[in-house]
Order: structure tokens, then C-alpha cells, then sequence
């Protein structure tokens, strides 16, 4: 395992790993690396368009992300201000892009730890609503397909690898101790608390699923469990 240094700290290195021999794949601790190393054109953006690329990336970090009939089509779901509601893939439908998701995702497709490039999507169909008009709510949807003829996710879906665990566990230590100096004790446990709270709720949802998954065996719902499986493509 390779020694993280402090100075380093949050943006130190990419992991690029080789899937098979003409295509490479990358993790990386955050969206601070992958921007670093021009994957995606900004960190505050969950739509990028970066000049060096000939089409969009989006960063799933927040929402939930459900499986459809279709094992290779997933629905994106979130809720929130204007700002959540990935507004520039208006303009890109049926076109090709590329797709990160953050351990921070609801889905049973997200790493459990940093950012993983997943691939090649077409982004199918898209809508938006306002849901509350005293809190200025809005509802997203998005549809998007795996395109053929890439690394599977199924092989995607065992990154990050336990060396990577590893430097992941370190770099959380490493935070850990910059907020506790940089912060005052009430900023610290204020933070820590909705870094817990964040990640039991994921776990939650995660266990609920199961459940449904549990229960469509029981009701011989087929196709529910091979979406919510490892997908082939």
C-alpha cells in the first residue's frame, strides 16, 4: 500500500488500473482527482463540459439511482433546489456520455468508497418538475443506457479493490485530523455527525432494497432481480 502523505492531501493521485488490454479504467478518492486529472471540468458541477472532451460527463453523488427491466437502463432520481436538477442533459439526449458514481449514491451500482468511472451511457429520456412551490423543490428523472461493447459492470463493480479500501481508509483518517485542527470542537462534531448521518442513510437504503429484492423472489419477480444484480453490460 502506498503511504498518503499529508501535503497531499485531498487530491494526491488517480487510480487508472488496466480492465483488459487496449482499455483503461479509473477511481480516484474524489472529484478533486478526477478534476485534477481532466475527467471532469469543475468540482462544484454534477454536469461537466470540459474542453477536452467531445461530450458531457455526469457525476452521480447524490440522488437514487433505480434498476428497470432492462438490464442495462437504470432510472436517476433527486430532489432538491434548481441547482440539483442536471439541466444541461436537456441538450443531450440520445447522445453519448460519460458517467462517474460517488460512494455517495443510492445505488446498489455506486463503490463503496470514491469515485469510479463507469463507462459510456446514452442518456434516453429527461424531466424535471417543480414539487414545491414554497421551498423552491424541484423533482429530476433521468433515464440512462450503458452502451455496448465496453468493460462490463459486473467487473467495474469490483473497483475499488482492497489495496484501493486500504488508501481510502487512510485518506479518511487524514481528513478526519485536518478538520479536527482546522475546525473549532462544535464545526467538528457538527461535521462528523452529518458524515455518520449520511452514511446510515445510505446503508438504510441500501438494506430496503434488499428486502424488495428478497421479496421479488418470493413473488417470482424475475426481472427485478436480474436488474438489481450484476449487470452484463
Amino acid at each position: 500500500m502506498r503511504k498518503l502523505g499529508r501535503k497531499s492531501c485531498p487530491a494526491f493521485f488517480p487510480l487508472t488500473f488496466m480492465i483488459c488490454a487496449d482499455e483503461k479504467y479509473s477511481w480516484w478518492l474524489n472529484t478533486t482527482c478526477a478534476y485534477r486529472d481532466g475527467m471532469i471540468g469543475n468540482t462544484s458541477g454534477y454536469v461537466s463540459n470540459f474542453k477536452q472532451h467531445a461530450h458531457p460527463t455526469l457525476v452521480l453523488e447524490v440522488g437514487e439511482e433505480f434498476p428497470t427491466s432492462n438490464i442495462s437502463i437504470t432510472r436517476y432520481i433527486n430532489e432538491g433546489t434548481i441547482y440539483y436538477m442536471l439541466l444541461p442533459l436537456m441538450s443531450c439526449l440520445d447522445r453519448p456520455i460519460r458517467v462517474l458514481r460517488n460512494w455517495t449514491l443510492k445505488s446498489k451500482l455506486a463503490p463503496p468508497a470514491g469515485l469510479r468511472f463507469d463507462g459510456w451511457y446514452t442518456v434516453l429520456s429527461f424531466s424535471h418538475k417543480r414539487i414545491s412551490m414554497e421551498e423552491d423543490i424541484f423533482r429530476v428523472e433521468v433515464l440512462i443506457e450503458r452502451k455496448k461493447d465496453q468493460v462490463t459492470m459486473a467487473r467495474l463493480l469490483m473497483i475499488p479493490s482492497p489495496s484501493m479500501l486500504d488508501e481510502w481508509e487512510e485518506y479518511l483518517a487524514i481528513r478526519d485530523d485536518e478538520m479536527r485542527r482546522e475546525k473549532s470542537v462544535v464545526e467538528y462534531e457538527e461535521w462528523h455527525r452529518r458524515q455518520r448521518e449520511g452514511e446510515l442513510e445510505r446503508e438504510l437504503w441500501l438494506c430496503e432494497r434488499a428486502e424488495e429484492e428478497a421479496s421479488a423472489v418470493e413473488g417470482g419477480g424475475a426481472e427485478v432481480v436480474e436488474a438489481w444484480g450484476y449487470p452484463s453490460n
